[in-house]
């Protein structure tokens, strides 16, 4: 089957966000499978140069996208609706040869992430690329992200009323999209579950994404403080509110009982706040971006998920499984992975006082953290492996060939 991705990103090897990752492996699957892939993506400079280190044999279609909005109405845009920003995208795929061509030879369209799709639906109704058979790779689901941003804002302010209206207009876009899909595919049960209850799609499938990944397990260094590791993007909202909600309402509790203790946030992007408390506070390591994260899952005495935000599966958690380390997280941190009274998570907790705690016994309690953690690893690597994630898209992309 001739299947034309269409994507923000190129994939390659090393590109450094997980769902890029995800990305470049669900490509491989297909490819292996035996379908003929294409991606279709804008040609921003990172793109430009992605495409020449994509995989062999997955063809790159580019296409230029004019500025179409002036700063004001694109700030409008992004505040009010989670879903258009790509509106623009539509005419410009199909102004250009090369992506309109793979669009045209495709049987079959796939949108990752579910905001790529606003791209179909921006089209004009008489186009290809609004006719073409497509489904819809929904890495979270957008209402629930923005309901949660929105619950964050102060009661009855300002930010909360916009909020909300981001939130009604998401779940108005996001039924649009998912009704009008061939298909659906998340990358978890509990999201898969959600979809159906708030949109009952077509058809909807789920998959545990290829994130295995193998660093020795070795006991952190006793010659060495505990570190705590907190890995993501901190451009992101979610990551970047976790951070500070981590060094502000749980650090001082953890330093009280562990005054050597330092806290690593390793991860792109670190905004001016977090770059001056790590200046500030000789406990508190910010990296900025790292070619590979081995080494600081290696040196981690706990890895901690401290999010209040977002939605979909934490890729960070699973890569935290996967590391061997003593896994601290909220209830949102582990969703769609693992229930909250699991054996194979060291705590789980949602206020300040009591994820201070996890960390504060996994510290004082190493021997059975270890054992823990262990378990945990060995789960992680049979529920996300490649070999089950191949098999599984194989089976559901056969499906959509019918």
């Amino acid at each position: 089957m001739r299947i034309t991705s269409i994507t923000p990103f190129v994939p390659y090897e090393g590109i450094p966000h997980a769902g890029g990752e995800y990305l470049r492996r669900h490509i491989q699957a297909l490819e292996a499978s035996g379908h003929d892939l294409t991606i279709v993506a804008p040609a921003s400079s990172e793109n430009i140069l992605a495409a020449e280190r994509c995989q062999p044999g997955v063809r790159v279609a580019l296409y230029h996208v004019d500025r179409l909005l002036t700063d004001a109405k694109r700030t409008v845009r992004e505040r009010l609706f989670a879903l258009r920003r790509l509106a623009p995208h539509a005419s410009a795929i199909m102004r250009s040869p090369e992506a309109k061509a793979a669009i045209e030879d495709a049987d079959l369209l796939e949108f990752q992430w579910t905001e790529s799709a606003w791209i179909r639906f921006s089209a004009s109704h008489d186009s290809v690329l609004y006719a073409k058979p497509h489904v819809i790779v929904a890495h979270d689901v957008i209402s629930q992200r923005e309901a949660r941003s929105r619950d964050t804002a102060p009661p009855y302010s300002p930010v909360r009323a916009l909020r909300q209206v981001k939130y009604w207009t998401s779940m108005r876009d996001e039924r649009r999209l998912i009704g009008a899909a061939n298909g659906v595919l998340t990358l978890s049960q509990k999201d898969a579950d959600l979809m159906q209850t708030l949109y009952a799609p077509r058809v909807v499938n789920w998959v545990n994404p290829p994130l295995d990944f193998q660093i020795p397990i070795e006991p952190p260094s006793v010659n060495q403080p505990a570190r705590i590791l907190f890995v993501g993007a901190f451009d992101r909202t979610e990551n970047a509110h976790a951070a500070h909600w981590l060094l502000d309402n749980v650090w001082p509790l953890v330093r009280q009982v562990f005054p050597d203790a330092r806290v690593v946030l390793a991860g792109s992007s670190p905004d001016v706040r977090l770059q001056k408390r790590g200046e500030a506070d000789s406990s508190v390591e910010i990296t900025g971006y790292l070619d590979s994260l081995d080494g600081e899952y290696r040196r981690a005495s706990v890895i901690v998920v401290p999010l209040h935000q977002g939605a979909g599966v934490k890729f960070k958690t699973i890569h935290a499984l996967l590391a061997g380390r003593p896994v601290v997280s909220t209830r949102i941190g582990i969703e769609g992975i693992l229930d909250p009274d699991s054996p194979l998570l060291w705590a789980i907790a949602d206020d300040a006082e009591s994820f201070a705690h996890g960390i504060i016994s996994a510290l004082g309690r190493p021997d059975d953290a270890a054992r823990v953690a262990t378990e945990a690893k060995a789960w992680a690597g049979k529920m996300y492996s490649d070999r089950n994630f191949q098999a599984d898209i194989s089976k559901i992309y056969s499906g959509y060939h019918r």
